[in-house]
């Protein structure tokens, strides 16, 4: 009899996910994970600085690999043009996350402030759409920062 079986790719995944979970927690707020993926990992769920909700959350989509990054200074990211239109759309940040398990460590770009600068036309491109983030874009405690003051600038 055949059993499920936990596969790399979902450890390598979870691993990610924790990664970028932990990030969030250092700095003092939350984040609660999709059981359903549809574009979205977690939520991030922020708090000031009395310990009061804030309004708003930020979808975070992640992406984990244990591969070697090509380039020095971009990663190259493939994602499907479906989950951008749905992304795109919502008015506060969404945070697309690269982990890279060997160096044990995250990349990610804010999709709205990424395609406001590049002027990318998603319906002129097929069902799959490359996003370069940049290497000095590290996911760390200081850009969680960043992220909850971009996202309370909207609300």
């Amino acid at each position: 009899m055949l059993r499920k079986k936990r596969t790399r790719q979902h450890v390598v995944a979870d691993l990610g996910v924790n990664h970028v979970e932990r990030q969030v927690l250092l700095c003092g707020h939350t984040v609660e994970r999709v059981v359903h993926d549809y574009g979205y990992d977690l939520f991030l769920f922020t708090f000031d600085e009395s310990g009061f909700t804030e309004p708003g959350a930020i979808g975070v989509q992640v992406k984990a690999t244990e591969k070697a990054y090509r380039d020095d200074k971009l990663i190259a990211l493939r994602v499907q043009r479906s989950d951008l239109v749905n992304w795109l759309s919502e008015r506060r940040p969404v945070i697309l996350v690269t982990y890279n398990l060997p160096e044990d460590k995250a990349y990610y770009v804010d999709l709205q402030d990424h395609f406001e600068k590049h002027k990318v036309n998603i319906f002129a491109v097929g069902q799959t759409m490359t996003v370069h983030i940049p290497k000095d874009r590290l996911f760390d405690e200081s850009a969680v920062k960043l992220i909850v003051q971009r996202k309370n600038n909207f609300v």
